[in-house]
């Protein structure tokens, strides 16, 4: 079996809070052209947040892929440098993608909608129905109506906090009852699996 944990960079695997006592480089091509800063931004995600979320999929029967997305994706485009953060963070259960290991939804979409944000979700079902994996899930700190129109499973983060522990509660039972063999008998429908955790972390 083979999952996609889709994540957002700022508001979910760091929070704005992070941002209140260290400087925030404007842009992803700042950070690039001055290495100091590339170094600190790759420095806020030593936070134990995906130790966390790694910990929660431990009773998961199959391969979780940690992708990462938005524009600063454009960070991580080494995937030595990924592999380096998940063993620095003893992470056992999330691993890289090979065939593409990170997604930048920023750029436009043939079927380019009004609202930007809301290619987000057109850019990952691309992603998704290309690699087709079993099941997928994805971690934003923003309301996207896309999410919810193409019945994506979607936990919701705080965009000051980041990734909380009521997501990391809803992640846990969500890999609990539809990632777990044992469970199978529970499994229900994509629509059935997107609502468990909008309503778990949106309603």
């Amino acid at each position: 079996m083979k999952y996609f944990l889709f994540f957002d960079f700022d508001g979910v695997l760091c929070g704005w809070k992070d941002w209140i006592y260290r400087k925030k480089p404007e842009t992803s091509t700042e950070i690039r052209r001055d290495k100091s800063l590339f170094r600190n931004h790759i420095n806020y995600l030593d936070n134990r947040t995906l130790y966390a979320i790694d910990k929660c999929l431990d009773k998961v029967d199959g391969e979780v892929y940690f992708i990462p997305m938005s524009s600063w994706s454009s960070l991580f485009k080494s995937k030595h440098l990924l592999k380096f953060l998940l063993k620095k963070l003893n992470c056992t259960h999330l691993k890289i993608f090979e065939p593409q290991h990170y997604l930048n939804t920023n750029p436009p979409h043939p079927n380019e909608i009004k609202n930007a944000h809301d290619n987000r979700p057109l850019h990952i079902l691309d992603f998704v129905n290309k690699y087709k994996p079993d099941d997928y899930i994805v971690f934003d700190d923003e309301y996207i109506t896309g999410y919810m129109k193409y019945k994506m499973p979607y936990i919701h983060c705080h965009p000051l906090e980041g990734f909380t522990a009521k997501n990391r509660d809803t992640l846990y039972w969500y890999a609990e009852y539809y990632w777990n063999k044992e469970k199978s008998e529970m499994k229900e429908d994509t629509l059935s699996k997107s609502m468990f955790v909008q309503q778990n972390d949106i309603l």
